[in-house]
C-alpha cells in the first residue's frame, strides 16, 4: 500500500479512503481487486463515495460479459483495425507515461455499423480498451520505466470528422462506447485532442472528448507529419507504433 501511496502521490485522505476500500471490497474474489486496480476508483473524476458502487458495477459487469478472456477469444476482422485504428505508442510523454493514439476521426461510423453492427463494434471498443490496460506493453512499460503504468496521454485524432459521423445510429454507437470507457474503464487519463482546422465543429470536438476519458485536461494542438508513411494503419505520424495493434 505505501507503493501506491508513493505512485499516485495520495495525501492522507486519499490514502485513507483507499485502505478502507481494501475491507469494503473483500467479499470479491476477482483479480481486478487489487489496489492497483481500485485506486483508479478511488481517483476517479466521481469522487471518492462513489468508488465502491463503480468498482462493484464493473466487476458485475466483467464476469456477465465474459470480458475477462476477450482478448483470448475475440479476433477483429481486418477491416476494425484499418478502420477503427488505435495503438499504444513507442515512447512515453515528458512525465514517463504512456501514450494512446486513436484516430476517430478517418473512422466511417456510419458504414461500419451497417456492416457489423453495434453489437460486434463494441465489442471490438471493449477489445481495444482492453489492449490498452492490460495489453502486452505494460511489461515492457514496466522494464523501462521501473514502475507500473498510472496516467495515459491520449490522442483521440479527429482529422477528418465530416456530417458522416453525425449520421443516424453513429452518435448513439460513440454515447455507449464513452459510458462503457467512463465506468468500467476508470481512472486517471491526460487527454491531448487534435481537432480539425473546421472552426464550426471545434466546440463539438471538444465536447464529445472531453467526456470521452474523463479527461484531467484537454490540450488543443496539431501534429507534426511527416511526407512518408510508417506501417502502424497507414498513419503519417511521426511517432512508431508498437505492439500487437499494428
Amino acid at each position: 500500500m505505501q507503493h501506491i501511496q508513493d505512485l499516485w502521490q495520495l495525501d492522507e485522505e486519499q490514502f485513507g479512503v483507499l485502505y478502507q476500500m481494501k475491507y469494503k471490497l473483500a467479499d470479491l474474489d476477482h483479480w481486478k481487486n487489487n489496489p492497483y486496480e481500485v485506486i483508479r476508483f478511488v481517483m476517479g473524476p466521481q469522487g471518492h463515495d462513489k468508488a465502491e458502487e463503480l468498482f462493484r458495477d464493473m466487476i458485475t459487469w466483467r464476469i456477465d460479459n465474459n470480458i475477462d478472456s476477450i482478448l483470448d477469444t475475440y479476433r477483429p476482422p481486418r477491416m476494425l483495425y484499418d478502420y477503427l485504428p488505435s495503438a499504444i505508442l513507442a515512447g512515453y510523454d515528458r512525465e514517463g507515461d504512456p501514450i494512446y493514439l486513436e484516430r476517430g476521426g478517418v473512422m466511417d461510423g456510419h458504414g461500419l455499423l451497417s456492416r457489423y453492427g453495434p453489437e460486434q463494434l463494441q465489442q471490438h471498443v471493449i477489445w481495444s480498451r482492453e489492449l490498452a490496460s492490460r495489453g502486452r506493453w505494460i511489461e515492457d512499460y514496466e522494464r523501462v520505466q521501473k514502475r507500473p503504468p498510472t496516467r495515459l496521454t491520449i490522442i483521440y485524432d479527429l482529422q477528418g470528422l465530416n456530417a458522416r459521423h453525425l449520421k443516424a445510429g453513429v452518435m448513439p454507437f460513440l454515447q455507449e462506447s464513452m459510458r462503457i470507457t467512463q465506468q468500467r474503464y476508470n481512472g486517471l487519463a491526460k487527454v491531448s485532442v487534435q481537432t480539425p482546422l473546421s472552426l464550426a465543429l471545434r466546440d463539438r470536438t471538444v465536447l464529445v472528448v472531453s467526456h470521452c476519458y474523463f479527461a484531467a485536461y484537454v490540450i488543443l494542438f496539431y501534429s507534426t507529419r511527416s511526407s512518408s508513411e510508417n506501417d502502424c494503419h497507414s498513419s503519417t505520424y511521426n511517432l512508431q507504433c508498437r505492439m500487437e495493434f499494428c
